[in-house]
């Protein structure tokens, strides 16, 4: 898991999770175990933030000059990467 990166809709960063200790751990892993038992996730999880970022070039406040940016929760990308390795 990745330092210094955009936590997403939920603010949970990384470091957050990779600091969780005792019941706040063990709950992260029975959230994480239901999802993979129910083959589903939680629907808040589907929700993104899209936001749109200056390309490098001159801006001047025209949409094509933009590229998009995608912001997922945190927890929900651990939970794909478990799967996923």
């Amino acid at each position: 898991m990745p330092n210094n990166k955009a936590s997403g809709p939920s603010k949970i960063s990384y470091e957050m999770l990779k600091h969780l200790t005792g019941e706040a751990f063990n709950l992260s892993l029975v959230l994480a175990n239901a999802c993979l038992i129910h083959r589903d996730i939680p629907a808040d999880w589907r929700k993104a933030l899209v936001y749109p970022i200056p390309k490098p070039h001159e801006f001047d406040a025209q949409l094509k000059n933009t590229r998009p940016i995608t912001l997922l929760k945190t927890v929900r990308k651990c939970v794909v990467k478990v799967v996923t390795i």
